[in-house]
């Protein structure tokens, strides 16, 4: 049949098309047309639909960040609001997607990064660690934090000191943040400072109170103390060990006059100058952390008597002592220093020169060096003791004894006195002179240290001996490091240099 629509009309048209369309009696006798009633049928979803699919989970997160609370609150609140509905969440996702970010949060990942994100945790959550970018770690420490997904606070610290020990293995990175983290962690939620014991912060601090409160310690805490911070290794010095206590004893005293010393004379302690001074300052929990700070009761948590923290109004301080923590160089100076005049004062066979130039340095050492030395003279010299009470018994015994002696006539004397035989002298025998090995140092090696001091050449000693002369500057130096406390030979260079100060002392040991 056919059917011609002529003219316009627009939907009428149309409608009256339809309408002679369903009136021809052929058309509905045809197959076309079918009493069958079609019901709802599942939808099979293609590759491309699968690789589109979100998990309803998801699609909510990302729907409580597109809603109207969330732009009125911090990116902190909606992380751990969004961390909250996805805290038991599990996913399988086939497929790895990278993720770079600073700060990384939910809301900064699109759809394959959250999934990549979840699969991942959740293979976390269930024993198995896998490396993979830091932005997911960062993401995973955060919910920690903010105890997402964590029991109680207790369990929290044992899982994050737990991955951190496990996953450092994999990825150092978060070596620099989590002592800090693992600190406030503890601050923030009040848990027993026993938790922090083996942190550095605490072995720092004190030791540092041994020096701040020197009247509660022994001599050898204070001595401990002191070489702890010193960049010279006193317990290597050979001094040290031959004198240990006397050197001890000097070392305290000289750190106990420089105090006085700094107090008299200076702004600031001796304490001071090395470690900094003790202030307050505004404090940020869990720096360069996502962290939702909740909790804004006041309180305060003392680490140490040094180092205490304070919650006003949610605003956080800390009061500790802001200074440097490691070594210092000028402690090591007036160790040396001691170490030298000592060695000095005793006529010590390894002489060694001063480490410091400052004159009202080597004026306080030396007085405190020759003060020891005078009081450890006087109480080793003998004590007598007299009792006048018996003053009177001993000259009664005295005239007794002195009587019995007296007799009225004189012995004779012989008619001649003979002469004494002189006793044979014997003639002193010379014995060869003694002498020690130098340090250990064999054959070749003071044959090297002999050229070095003669300024002559050594390349026919190497050849000779088939000796690398980088491999025999380090033995030569490690031997003799516990006499000198120091490097020897310079090889910096193309050609090893001695050190001038210590010249005259290799020429007294190994000059043939």
């Amino acid at each position: 049949m056919a059917i011609q629509v002529k003219g316009g009309g627009g939907l009428s048209s149309i409608q009256k098309l339809i309408s002679l369309i369903l009136s021809d009696e052929k058309l509905q006798n045809s197959k076309s047309f079918s009493s069958q009633v079609y019901q709802d049928e599942p939808i099979l979803h293609t590759a491309a639909q699968m690789k589109n699919y979100l998990p309803p989970e998801i699609r909510a997160m990302k729907k409580l960040a597109q809603s109207y609370d969330a732009y009125h609150h911090s990116d902190e609140w909606l992380f751990y609001e969004q961390g909250k509905m996805m805290e038991t969440y599990e996913d399988d996702f086939p497929n790895t997607v990278g993720f770079s970010r600073y700060y990384p949060t939910y809301r900064s990942m699109n759809n394959d990064q959250l999934r990549t994100y979840f699969t991942w945790r959740t293979k976390v959550r269930h024993g198995t660690v896998k490396k993979t970018d830091i932005a997911y770690v960062f993401v995973y420490l955060y919910e920690l934090l903010n105890q997402i997904g964590v029991p109680s606070p207790e369990e929290g610290f044992t899982m994050l000191r737990t991955f951190w020990g496990t996953y450092r293995q994999l990825d150092a990175q978060i070596d620099s943040y989590m002592p800090v983290w693992l600190r406030d962690y503890v601050v923030y939620y009040g848990l027993d400072r026993s938790l922090l014991e083996d942190t550095d912060d605490l072995k720092f601090e004190r030791i540092l109170l041994t020096l701040l409160q020197p009247d509660s310690h022994s001599t050898h805490e204070i001595f401990s103390a002191l070489v702890t911070f010193s960049t010279y290794h006193m317990e290597k010095s050979r001094f040290y060990q031959q004198y240990s206590e006397d050197m001890e004893q000097v070392v305290c005293n000289v750190f106990s006059a420089l105090s006085s010393y700094y107090e008299k004379y200076r702004k600031k302690s001796f304490c001071e100058s090395l470690f900094g001074q003790k202030v307050t300052c505004t404090y940020f929990m869990f720096r360069s952390a996502v962290f939702y700070l909740q909790d804004k009761q006041d309180r305060e948590y003392a680490i140490s008597p040094i180092h205490r923290y304070r919650c006003r109004n949610g605003i956080w301080t800390c009061e500790k002592y802001y200074g440097s923590c490691g070594k210092h160089k000028e402690l090591g100076a007036i160790l040396k220093t001691v170490d030298s005049m000592m060695r000095e004062a005793y006529d010590f066979r390894y002489p060694m020169k001063p480490a410091t130039e400052k004159k009202y340095l080597l004026n306080l050492i030396q007085k405190e060096v020759d003060q020891f030395l005078a009081e450890k003279k006087a109480h080793a010299a003998p004590k007598f003791e007299m009792d006048i009470s018996k003053l009177q018994d001993i000259r009664r015994e005295a005239a007794i004894t002195r009587d019995k002696l007296i007799v009225d006539t004189e012995p004779e004397e012989p008619e001649y006195f003979p002469e004494p035989t002189p006793e044979p002298v014997a003639s002193p025998e010379i014995l060869p002179e003694q002498t020690e090995p130098a340090a250990g140092l064999d054959a070749i090696e003071v044959e090297f240290l002999q050229c070095l001091l003669q300024e002559k050449p050594y390349d026919a000693l190497l050849r000779e001996h088939g000796v690398m002369l980088s491999v025999l500057v380090d033995s030569i130096n490690e031997k003799l490091f516990d006499q000198f406390a120091d490097t020897v030979i310079l090889f910096e260079g193309d050609a090893p240099e001695l050190i001038e100060d210590y010249a005259d002392e290799l020429k007294g040991m190994i000059t043939p």
